[in-house]
């Protein structure tokens, strides 16, 4: 809000300053779009796996949830036993 009143102020000016602050404020107003189209290109190709070399070895997911869900099952539950409250 405090950005945009001191972009009406600056606009307000006369002659060739405003035209050029105008031209300015689009320049930056292109240019936060273009970074934020490149920040969600980026993150679209972190978490598909493509800004590193993948390791052949590395087990598929799949598989690794499927032994997390083996090894919980195999642990013992932890019994949660509630105290009689006492009136």
């Amino acid at each position: 809000q405090r950005a945009d009143s001191f972009g009406e102020s600056l606009r307000s000016l006369s002659g060739n300053q405003g035209s050029q602050i105008q031209a300015v404020e689009e320049e930056i107003e292109t240019c936060l779009q273009q970074s934020d189209a490149l920040r969600q290109s980026i993150l679209k190709q972190a978490f598909s796996g493509q800004l590193v070399p993948q390791n052949p070895d590395d087990e598929p997911a799949a598989v690794l949830l499927q032994r997390i869900k083996a090894e919980k099952a195999s642990q013992k539950p932890k019994g949660t036993t509630r105290k009689a409250a006492s009136v």
